[in-house]
């Protein structure tokens, strides 16, 4: 039942609003209606004197509680011309019934000549260059909201019907409308620190639980580059890369003169919207918005109203959202309403004020800047001061605004504060799934309509729990049923593992589960080799961790058993810091990077008779420490002491080609040969090693969190430096030492709406005299089967498993670069989805090998989850080879 309703975006739901006073209160009712007499659904009513933003029902009647007053109250639906009465409150209900006209938008006469601009670039030029202006100016705001969402369900496999019976107990009626309402205070401060107090809720939803959460929506803008990671905004830098612009006139609402622009996308796509945006001319910010995004759900039609709350400042007073939903056989339509009341707003960030824009403050006392303005201000009010803006202008405008802001980001000694002080509390009031019938009489803002009074008298014996939230979870898990908690099977435990917690979950025992696909895999060394593995954590009050991770398990084949200890002591969590120590007795891959996955070397074995690893011999105890030394530079040093030993096949078996033997059990190199490289052939060895790893992260931001720290990334690259001493012995008379030095330098940085570049630079040596073990080579990661799991950013796709290796020195690239739109998703059909297309550049050059270099092309997010692409390789920039390569991530 919960992946059902997670079809239904609730992501898109918002709740804002303080519990209003009851007694002295009347209320404020009406019907909303068109010239023709026809009802206006879900228009606006905003109360200007209170900042009360509220939505009438799909019937068009509104009602609202106030107290004894005179108010200035306003009508508007988008369409439709606003209207404002003024209206006295006093202990008796007042009706006030409004009949909206239609709004019509003038054109005004323009010479047309062949290449002339449409309009309304010069428009969306100045409103896409303050978006960050006004994504950043809100400091605080604390409101109240009131939400509902309905759902009707109009179509359902019965065979998924009756799998919600009998897992929930619950039954879906198709036709049947279904209600959630809550009343919720939502407190903000910049950046983005948000306080989540749920007054009340109460659902008819037939779920056992959901996950509701207003904080994504609350934090998305269309003044930001994503929507809540769903879409490109028709306000963001690269907007024109995603849409065209039609100006459709404009028309005067009071002293504001709004203009009605069409956003047109230039491909079909779900990563873009359709629709019409009004822009405030000279403010050049949102005045309201009726936009639909086609995704993989359905459709979703976002419409928003903003108004000036203070001094002309406009931010949303109400959201509406209708959901066409339909997937895996399930059909349906979902409706989500919201009524904002803000208490408090204050407005003024570091940015400098724009001519014809809000003061830098606003809130009861208007804050002053008194200090000089920065010449990132200056160039900024340079840029303001022109009458049209070019693309360039744009863009430049829009970037010092970015910049602007992420100055005002300093501590008071000027040095930039890199501590995200971002937390997001819930808090879940006493008995909020128990009010009363009264109590959503007086504070609904928002009249239900027939079905939705039928929906919830229907579920008078519904009981609504709500499970306390940790502070570490971004989302409010309402569990809504019967509230029952059926205990998992003894057999289910088994087979799919289990957690058990005790001393307050202070300590915890996990079985990983008998029938874990990481447990079984087939080999030609071991055979078929299956495993259990166990975890034990212990926590202590200060934040201190213990955790001991054994696992155990037998090739059959090979006849032998094999387990691995792990065990972790983390001693400080503000800073990182933590003991650990491994041992065990297993066959390890002769390649420690870059690994062949055991899934894709199980099926390569059994259908296609081509065992890929090569594998020896492992008896190990390793132990190490790693520590953060500032914010940032971490440091690790370790020692391992292992005993190698060269193993041969033990089986011949596999589904097909039985009559062919398995390759030997020796890496594939031309260093390791018989005949020319004798040195090199694996041979029983016992090895030491010493190594110290320098991890350097400039500028990291992170959080505090509990008292622990999270790291959050850089805008800088990430650089490693790496130092391994190592000792190999045979015997009495044969014996080799070796240095290796490695520096790599990552960085992943996004370049637009969805876009990213990825790259990494790696080089190193061994220095020695002697002749090493293969272990010991410097490896990469060569993936050169079709199919591959899992993400593979720094592999080669195309040479094999260890032929690239080398005992001395390397230097290696990655470039990858990806886009919503580069080739393919241009064009119809393919344009429509999710996907999004990757280029590919990869260098490697080593002491044996000269200048091999990859190039390719993929398509990524197919179906969310896979990754296809062509790739050709070339070897002194002479055509050696090509493939195809499928990716399927299921992390």
């Amino acid at each position: 039942m919960k992946a059902f309703l997670r079809l239904i975006p609730l992501t898109f739901l918002c709740a804002i609003i303080p519990v209003l006073k009851v007694a002295g209160q009347a209320t404020l009712s009406g019907l909303i209606t068109d010239s023709s007499g026809s009802p206006v659904p879900y228009a606006t009513v905003y109360i200007q004197e209170i900042q009360h933003g509220t939505t009438a029902n799909a019937m068009g009647k509104y009602e609202i509680r106030l107290d004894p007053g005179t108010y200035t109250v306003f009508y508007q639906s988008l369409g439709y011309n606003q209207d404002f009465r003024q209206v006295s409150i006093s202990s008796t209900p007042v009706v006030r019934d409004v009949s909206l006209t239609i709004q019509y938008f003038q054109i005004p006469e323009v010479t047309v000549s062949s290449g002339r601009e449409d309009p309304a670039y010069a428009i969306m030029r100045k409103a896409i260059a303050r978006a960050p202006y006004y994504l950043n100016a809100v400091q605080h705001y604390k409101a109240m909201v009131y939400l509902k969402g309905t759902a009707i369900i109009d179509r359902m496999p019965r065979l998924l019907t009756n799998a919600i019976k009998v897992e929930s107990d619950v039954s879906v009626k198709v036709g049947e409308k279904y209600l959630l309402e809550s009343q919720n205070e939502i407190e903000f401060n910049a950046p983005d620190k948000y306080v989540h107090r749920l007054i009340a809720i109460q659902s008819s939803f037939p779920s056992e639980s959901d996950q509701v959460s207003p904080m994504n929506f609350i934090q998305a803008s269309f003044y930001e580059p994503v929507i809540a990671g769903l879409a490109v905004s028709p306000l963001a830098q690269n907007a024109f890369s995603h849409y065209r612009f039609s100006y459709e006139g404009a028309s005067l609402q009071g002293q504001y003169v709004i203009n009605k622009i069409r956003v047109i996308p230039k491909r079909k796509s779900q990563q873009v919207f359709e629709g019409t945006l009004y822009i405030i001319e000279d403010l050049w910010c949102i005045h309201s918005l009726d936009l639909v995004n086609e995704n993989i759900v359905g459709k979703i039609r976002v419409r928003q109203l903003h108004t000036p709350v203070q001094d002309n400042f406009w931010i949303p007073v109400s959201h509406n959202f209708d959901v066409d939903f339909s997937m895996i056989g399930v059909k349906g339509r979902g409706t989500y309403a919201s009524s904002v009341r803000y208490s408090e707003i204050v407005t003024g960030s570091s940015l400098p004020v724009i001519q014809g824009q809000p003061p830098a403050a606003v809130t009861n006392e208007i804050i002053e800047d008194t200090l000089p303005p920065s010449k990132t201000a200056i160039e900024i009010e340079k840029l303001l001061s022109k009458q049209e803006l070019s693309n360039r202008d744009m863009v430049r405008l829009s970037k010092l605004l970015e910049k602007e802001a992420a100055a005002s980001d300093t501590t008071a000694d000027g040095k930039k504060d890199l501590e995200i002080k971002v937390s997001t509390e819930y808090i879940i009031e006493e008995n909020a799934a128990g009010k009363s019938a009264d109590y959503w009489e007086n504070i609904r803002p928002i009249p239900l309509a027939d079905d939705e009074i039928k929906s919830l008298m229907s579920t008078d014996s519904l009981r609504t729990t709500l499970k306390e939230v940790s502070p570490r979870r971004d989302t409010l898990t309402i569990t809504v049923g019967a509230g029952r908690s059926p205990l998992r099977p003894a057999a289910g435990a088994a087979l799919f593992g289990k957690t058990w917690r005790a001393d307050s979950n202070r300590i915890s025992f996990n079985f990983g589960g008998l029938a874990k696909l990481d447990n079984i895999s087939f080999n030609s060394v071991d055979g078929l080799k299956y495993k259990i593995d166990l975890r034990l954590n212990k926590h202590w009050r200060k934040g201190t961790s213990f955790s001991l991770y054994p696992s155990a398990g037998y090739a059959f084949s090979r006849e032998s058993l094999f387990w691995t200890l792990s065990s972790t002591y983390n001693y400080r969590t503000t800073n990182e810091g933590y003991l650990w120590v491994r041992a065990g007795d297993i066959t390890a891959d002769y390649s420690d990077y870059g690994r062949v996955n055991i899934l894709i070397n199980s099926f390569s074995s059994l259908f296609l008779k081509d065992n890929i690893l090569r594998l020896y011999r492992s008896r190990y105890v390793a132990a190490g420490h790693r520590s953060e030394i500032s914010n940032g530079i971490y440091l690790e040093v370790s020692t391992r002491l292992e005993s190698r030993t060269v193993v041969g096949n033990s089986t011949d078996f596999s589904f097909f080609r039985r009559d062919i033997p398995y390759d030997v059990n020796i890496p594939v190199n031309e260093l390791v040969d018989q005949s020319s490289h004798p040195a090199y052939m694996p041979a029983d060895h016992s090895h030491l090693e010493v190594n110290g790893e320098l991890t350097i992260i400039p500028f990291q931001r992170y959080r505090i969190r509990d008292g622990k720290k999270y790291p959050e990334g850089s805008d800088y690259p990430t650089f490693n430096v790496s130092f391994t001493q190592g000792y190999n012995r045979a015997s009495a008379a044969s014996s080799s030492s070796f240095s290796r030095l490695t520096i790599s330098a990552t960085r992943q940085k996004s370049t637009g709406p969805m876009a990213e570049l990825y790259w990494k630079l790696r080089t190193g040596s061994n220095f020695t005299r002697d002749s090493i073990p293969f272990q010991d080579f410097i490896h990469f990661n060569s993936q050169p089967f079709p199919v591959l799991i899992n993400n593979y950013r720094d592999a080669f796709f195309l040479p094999g498993w260890y032929a690239r290796s080398t005992d001395k020195w390397f230097a290696e690239a990655h470039v990858k670069y990806t886009n919503p739109y580069l080739l393919l998703k241009c064009l119809p059909g393919i344009s429509k989805t999710l996907m999004r297309e990757n280029l590919h550049l990869r260098y490697l050059v080593t002491s044996q090998t000269r200048h091999y270099l990859e190039t390719g092309y993929s398509i990524s997010e197919i179906f969310l989850l896979g990754e296809l692409g062509i790739f050709a390789g070339f070897e002194d920039f002479s055509f050696k080879s090509a493939g195809v390569r499928l990716v399927l991530n299921l992390n």
